[in-house]
């Protein structure tokens, strides 16, 4: 898992071209924010389908549910709110279609890694 944040764009994009080609018995998943993580918290308050850069995420969140960076509790504020920002993220990844990650902003594919997850928490 990992961020744009301040990578060159062809590091960002690599990394996942990397993962999903590597010839490996185990299958490599990414799972990315473009551009960074609080936009997947964001997604379980609104949609967002416009890149309005990582310090108006903070901005949205501090208003919605008092975020603060490393908060500690952050699981237990969106728990609730997580199959909405699930479909929020998969639908605003998929109207991107092939484009490279680096190209794809506001976009996360975290969505992924916690359906996946949910496989063991439920």
């Amino acid at each position: 898992m990992y961020d744009r944040d301040d990578f060159p764009l062809d590091d960002f994009d690599n990394t996942q071209y990397s993962a999903l080609t590597r010839k490996d018995t185990r299958k490599y998943k990414v799972a990315w924010s473009n551009e960074c993580i609080e936009l997947w918290f964001v997604l379980h308050f609104q949609p967002l389908v416009v890149n309005v850069g990582r310090e108006q995420y903070r901005r949205i969140l501090r208003e919605k549910c008092d975020y603060e960076k490393n908060r500690k509790d952050i699981y237990e504020v969106l728990k609730d709110k997580t199959e909405t920002a699930i479909k929020r993220a998969r639908r605003q990844f998929q109207e991107y279609g092939d484009k490279p990650p680096s190209q794809m902003c506001p976009a996360t594919r975290v969505y992924e890694l916690v359906e996946e997850l949910q496989k063991y928490l439920m």
